[in-house]
């Protein structure tokens, strides 16, 4: 690992079974790698205590939402919606009806 600082967020919520984890720094090569590193640990971890089985995906919520896309049923989520979400709020899919909680870190 660079000598790099990064700073890391993580949010858990095991009732609606949502893992958030966001990383900073001046490094965009050292976080992607870093992210990756996390992420293929957390998904062993996970199948290893059977919580998920290896057929379930990971979403980069975030990345799904400004794209457009919902990550729970891949329908578009209109503009106004977006810009809500940029904006701090949770938003509801009007398609599966999904809440999409925007976690402040």
């Amino acid at each position: 690992m660079k000598k790099n600082r990064l700073v890391t967020y993580i949010f858990i919520d095991g009732e609606d079974k949502i893992i958030e984890f966001e990383v900073s720094g001046d490094d965009e090569e050292q976080i992607t790698a870093f992210l990756a590193e996390v992420g293929d640990r957390m998904r062993k971890e996970l199948v290893n205590r059977n919580i998920i089985t290896p057929e379930d995906h990971f979403y980069d919520m975030r990345i799904s939402v400004i794209s457009h896309v919902c990550p729970y049923c891949g329908e578009r989520i209109p503009d106004e919606l977006i810009q809500g979400y940029l904006g701090g709020t949770s938003i509801q899919c009007k398609y599966c009806g999904v809440k999409i909680i925007r976690h402040e870190g």
